[in-house]
């Protein structure tokens, strides 16, 4: 009998996982792909993750308020700074230029939180061709230095990053 119960445990969580992914748009997977590529970037071995936003279906049934905030906060283990992360990955440029925000007022919105968080830093994560979960490039660009929601590459080439690699904070920046 206890077999069976596990059994049919089991196959609940596979047909909730399935449901999931069924009822998640394309986009939104893609995202929460590349947030965990993201992640993993920032291992538990040097990093506390404090905060993530939470899945789609999660907000889909009652939107969650906080899902606002950027994707993830890390608090690094060596110095106690805390930071976060906003994650954004596009399969290529739109006019030569990466559109990391969707518009001013969503620039605007992750500036006014930042200003909310001082002296916590807001970086936003770009990940560029390739796939969420590889992507060929990768940019860390702390907020503070983004003063328009699309990007020329020429700009973002200072920041970028190895994607292959643990990445690490030091002094408010990331490399």
């Amino acid at each position: 009998m206890a077999r069976v119960k596990r059994v049919i445990q089991s196959l609940k969580k596979g047909y909730e996982a399935m449901r999931e992914d069924f009822l998640t748009p394309e986009e939104y997977k893609m995202g929460e792909e590349f947030e965990n590529f993201v992640k993993s970037l920032f291992p538990e071995k040097y990093y506390v993750l404090v905060h993530q936003t939470h899945k789609y279906t999660e907000n889909k049934e009652r939107y969650i308020e906080n899902s606002k905030e950027p994707d993830f906060k890390f608090r690094h283990k060596k110095s106690g700074h805390e930071f976060y992360i906003e994650c954004k990955f596009r399969t290529g440029l739109y006019q030569d230029k990466f559109y990391w925000a969707k518009s001013e007022e969503q620039m605007k919105r992750y500036k006014t939180f930042q200003e909310g968080v001082r002296p916590a830093k807001v970086f936003i994560a770009m990940g560029l061709a390739g796939s969420p979960s590889d992507p060929e490039r990768l940019f860390i660009v702390p907020l503070d230095d983004i003063k328009y929601p699309s990007l020329y590459p020429s700009f973002l080439k200072p920041y970028e990053v190895n994607p292959q690699r643990t990445l690490y904070y030091k002094s408010g920046k990331i490399y």
